[in-house]
């Protein structure tokens, strides 16, 4: 939980740059948040279901990942072209906060 904070406070302070150095601050916190949040998703993904539909939960998981990085710079480049620079980074953290939200509800919901 402590990664995806991270990167969504990073996130939210991306969309408020306005220097070079400031990206160079941002983006070790960023790359941290993920480095903790990444492997703890998937694990947390292959122990919601049983051993035998782990694989097929898996995939799923990965196509959903390769369809997102299709879409990901396609919405972020409108978002760049047609709006004002640190939307893609609003947006962004608005969609890891949901996830966020989402993963709290459901660990509290377990224990």
């Amino acid at each position: 939980i402590g990664g995806i904070a991270l990167t969504i406070v990073s996130l939210f302070a991306a969309s408020a740059i306005t220097a070079e150095w400031q990206f160079y601050l941002l983006m070790p916190i960023f790359a941290i948040g993920n480095a903790f949040s990444r492997p703890l998703l998937t694990g947390d993904i292959s122990r919601a279901v049983s051993e035998n539909e782990q694989g097929e939960v898996m995939g799923v998981g990965s196509s959903l990942g390769s369809i997102a990085q299709i879409i990901g710079p396609l919405i972020g480049g409108w978002l760049i072209a047609n709006a004002f620079a640190g939307s893609l980074a609003i947006l962004s953290g608005i969609t890891m906060l949901i996830g966020f939200v989402l993963v709290v509800t459901e660990k509290r919901k377990h224990t």
